[in-house]
């Protein structure tokens, strides 16, 4: 992605991250904690942080995340994009 626009993007993930949304994704697809912790490179205690203060979850974090749960891109977007779509496209 051109750079102004990941910058824009990644503005938009830390406004709000759904993370409700996100676990029940994760529970329905059966993938824990861990195992996202593990797809990101990460301890579980620095997934959990990152879960309770979203800003700290980047784009390419978002993309794995995404690619690890197989979110449809709207899921991904109710999850890691503001309600307000005009805002972030």
């Amino acid at each position: 992605l051109h750079k102004a626009i990941r910058r824009q993007r990644q503005m938009c993930i830390r406004d709000r991250v759904n993370i409700q949304l996100l676990e029940q994704e994760m529970k329905r697809k059966n993938v824990s904690n861990a195992d996202i912790a593990a797809a990101l490179n990460i301890d579980i205690s620095t997934w959990s942080r990152k879960k309770a203060r979203p800003m700290g979850i980047k784009i390419g974090e978002v993309e794995q995340i995404s690619a690890l749960l197989k979110l449809s891109k709207n899921k991904a977007k109710s999850i890691f994009l503001p309600s307000d779509s005009q805002k972030c496209e």
